[in-house]
């Protein structure tokens, strides 16, 4: 539903947005017929470097991110629409890899997830201590593998899983996607800390249901800032997407395909607007010199080509905040701190902000390993 939506919104309105569609891929070619002109049929997904393409959409299954999302940045930036597809961290780190090889952006489409914005605003805060989704909908409209396939339906209301978003995303790929696009949003807890559950309702026919519920650290008075959201998905009996997820998706594509001026994309995972959380990575083998485990002299420093900034930016400078992130398997830890930048939009110039500099020496003494990256976070 979603792809195919998708195709007909590119066809119907690109042109008057900048946009064109060069070609579209499906695992059954066959499907394509009657919605994809035959010019715009691509057969061979490897073939898409003869395209020429400068955005790939996926909009099918994680394999396809697990199996050719690496391959895809070599020749473009990707907008993965399964971001369940990066609770595996082979692929995550292969994705990585890839973008900083290439160039070339990869960006996370947030889907049904409501508030994506101010969860991570509260992460990259630390006020985050607990986030927990669920989704609930009719058992027509679950695609579950592995265990969870042959899950018995005991009355009118079923919890199928409860436990690590990394746990569930293998075993409901098509249906985990909220859950994965908080994990992404909320690094600090990511997807072996944030709470998924899949629950099967037998009242929501025609109805998504999706639960966010976060808590922060307790305050002096020992009570905890939490919020609570309820968002209700109308959608046709037995799909996967809900109506207003597709409308989210195509403004995470304009997002990705026509960056705002808010956004700095440097190897990034994520855009700022219309749907894609903020978060802008740089692998330390793009900043450090020499090894990371080194001292280095003279203080850090950041060297960015002009063409990492976005050709629209407005005429005030923006902020950029400097972060070390460390992530190993069962723990993740956000060191902020380190500094920040001034990025002059008039002549395009990285300057160090005039009250502040890196410590460089603070880096040697960092936890490290080959998942370790910068985060820049951008405002104006």
């Amino acid at each position: 539903m979603a792809a195919w939506s998708l195709v007909s919104r590119l066809l119907a309105q690109g042109s008057e947005l900048g946009l064109e569609l060069v070609f579209v891929w499906n695992r059954d070619p066959g499907r394509m017929a009657g919605s994809v002109p035959p010019a715009l049929q691509l057969q061979d997904l490897t073939a898409l470097e003869d395209r020429h393409p400068d955005l790939v959409v996926e909009v099918a299954h994680p394999n396809i991110i697990h199996e050719s999302g690496a391959q895809i940045l070599r020749h473009a930036n990707l907008l993965v629409g399964s971001p369940s597809a990066l609770a595996d961290q082979t692929t995550e780190q292969q994705l990585m890899e890839a973008s900083n090889c290439w160039g070339h952006t990869v960006f996370v489409a947030r889907g049904a997830l409501w508030g994506t914005e101010d969860i991570r605003r509260l992460d990259l805060a630390g006020g985050l201590q607990s986030l927990r989704v669920t989704m609930a909908t009719h058992p027509d409209g679950f695609r579950l593998e592995g265990s969870l396939a042959a899950a018995h339906i005991s009355g009118p209301r079923t919890v199928l899983y409860e436990g690590p978003v990394r746990g569930l995303c293998p075993l409901a790929p098509r249906n985990s996607n909220t859950m994965a696009a908080a994990a992404l949003a909320a690094p600090s807890l990511g997807f072996d800390r944030v709470v998924g559950v899949l629950v099967a309702d037998l009242s929501l026919r025609d109805m998504h249901v999706v639960d966010v519920e976060l808590k922060g650290p307790p305050g002096p008075t020992g009570h905890s800032f939490a919020v609570h959201t309820h968002r209700e998905n109308p959608a046709q009996p037995g799909a996967v997407t809900g109506s207003a997820t597709v409308t989210a998706f195509w403004l995470s594509l304009l997002g990705a395909a026509r960056p705002l001026h808010q956004s700095l994309d440097l190897c990034a995972l994520r855009n700022s607007m219309s749907g894609v959380p903020p978060r802008f990575s740089v692998r330390p083998s793009l900043v450090f010199t020499p090894r990371l485990y080194e001292p280095v002299s003279p203080p850090l420093s950041l060297s960015l080509r002009p063409s990492c900034l976005s050709t629209s930016l407005s005429e005030y400078p923006l902020w950029v905040v400097l972060h070390y992130h460390f992530q190993s398997p069962g723990s993740s830890w956000l060191l902020a701190g380190l500094g920040c930048i001034l990025v002059f939009p008039s002549s395009r110039r990285l300057l160090p902000a005039p009250l502040q500099t890196w410590d460089s020496s603070l880096l040697t003494s960092l936890p490290h390993c080959p998942c370790c990256h910068l985060d820049l976070y951008v405002s104006q």
